[in-house]
C-alpha cells in the first residue's frame, strides 16, 4: 500500500521499475506511473476511480515493457462471480492477514475512519 502522494505527480516516459504488478484503485496520474514503473511482463489492475476516470500516460509501458492493464468489473460482476472471488480470496491469504488488515467499527465511527483513510 503506498500513499498517493508518492504517485500522484507526473513522472518519465518509464521510470525505475518498482513492481511485478499492481492493483490501482485511484486510476488517473497514479495508474500512469504504476504503468511506467511496472517491471517487464507485469499486469496493473485497475478497479477505481477515486481520483480521476482519464489515464495520461505513452504507450511505451505496453511496448517496450509487455506491461498489461487489466480492468476490473466490480460494478456488473454477478453474485456468483463475487462469491467465487471472495471464496477464493479466503483460501488464498494466511489466517492470520485478516486480524492486521481489518479493524471492525461502529456505524457511529464511520466519519472519524473516513477522515482517517484520507489522511492516509
Amino acid at each position: 500500500i503506498i500513499e498517493r502522494a508518492a504517485l500522484s505527480e507526473p513522472g518519465r516516459t518509464l521510470n525505475k521499475q518498482h513492481w511485478a504488478s499492481a492493483i490501482d484503485t485511484v486510476g488517473g496520474q497514479m495508474l500512469a506511473n504504476e504503468l511506467e514503473q511496472t517491471t517487464h511482463g507485469g499486469t496493473v489492475a485497475a478497479c477505481g476511480l477515486a481520483d480521476s476516470a482519464g489515464l495520461t500516460t505513452t504507450v511505451m509501458p505496453f511496448i517496450t515493457q509487455k506491461v498489461r492493464l487489466q480492468g476490473v468489473d466490480t460494478v456488473q460482476a454477478t453474485y456468483a462471480v463475487r462469491k467465487q472471488a471472495w471464496s477464493r480470496l479466503a483460501t488464498l491469504m494466511p489466517e492470520s492477514f485478516y486480524p492486521q488488515a481489518t479493524q471492525e467499527i461502529t456505524l457511529d465511527q464511520g466519519t472519524e475512519y473516513a477522515a482517517r483513510l484520507l489522511d492516509n
